[in-house]
């Protein structure tokens, strides 16, 4: 095996019960509620403004209100198993190119975040399939392609943040800098 590929196999192995797999499922599933909830307050109704339109405006909250912050606190979690008890010094200490723990590291970010979109994805279009299965909202038919396609560039933006450079992401000090470069990332790739 490849350096690369016991790196990656390790940073999976880390990951099982983590607090970043819990909130990958929960922060979109948070999202789906508080959609849920509007729809309940009257706040939106989908039967007034069509599919397109309700669920432009929740992957626009997904993707510039959650997402930046769902990534850095996914970010920090992740680095956060190998910060206990000082684990980047062990893991630098390993014959095993440091390049490919950052790569192993980003890879399974990315993942948690292909993880989260889907989850999103899934629980949009099923809230809508239930609202218009109790007759809640419009006959017309549900978004997918459109929800498959604004999910899709929403994680489009994920790189941006959570490939920062190793020396500043490992200094907890310094973190103005990558995430002012993450934000206009996300932004540019919806």
């Amino acid at each position: 095996m490849t350096s690369f590929a016991l790196s990656l196999r390790a940073e999976v192995l880390k990951m099982r019960r983590t607090r970043a797999v819990w909130l990958a499922l929960g922060a979109p599933l948070s999202v789906v509620c508080l959609y849920l909830l509007l729809i309940g307050a009257d706040a939106i109704d989908p039967a007034k403004t069509g599919w397109v339109q309700t669920s432009m405006a929740m992957l626009g909250m997904w993707t510039f209100l959650m997402l930046p912050l769902y990534i850095a606190l996914e970010t920090a979690l992740i680095n956060a198993v190998d910060h206990e008890a000082r684990g980047w010094t062990h893991l630098f200490a390993l014959p095993v190119p440091r390049g490919a723990i950052h790569a192993a590291k980003l890879c399974v970010g990315m993942a948690l975040v292909g993880l989260s979109s889907a989850v999103l994805a899934g629980g949009l279009l099923g809230a809508m399939a239930m609202l218009k299965a109790a007759g809640l909202a419009a006959g017309e038919p549900l978004p997918w392609q459109h929800v498959l396609e604004g999910v899709t560039r929403g994680y489009g933006g994920g790189p941006g943040f959570i490939a920062r450079p190793p020396p500043l992401r490992l200094r907890p000090g310094r973190v103005g800098a990558p995430h002012g470069l993450g934000v206009p990332s996300s932004t540019f790739a919806t």
